[in-house]
């Protein structure tokens, strides 16, 4: 019986800890690819706007 108890809190303890991990996880990682997005679409603002300035010189 106690073995039983034991068995089902433990299983209980490590699904607890595992979902809790996982959000973290995932918050983390949703966290870092919008900071990696912004970071593309600030690349890609100054991109165009180099490639614009020398098109004009060009023109």
């Amino acid at each position: 019986y106690i073995n039983k108890i034991i068995k089902r809190r433990l299983a209980q303890y490590i699904n607890y800890v595992i979902t809790e991990y996982r959000d973290k996880i995932y918050n983390i990682y949703t966290q870092k690819k919008a900071e990696f997005q912004k970071q593309v679409n600030n690349s890609n603002i100054k991109v165009r706007i180099t490639a614009n300035k020398y098109i004009k010189e060009i023109k």
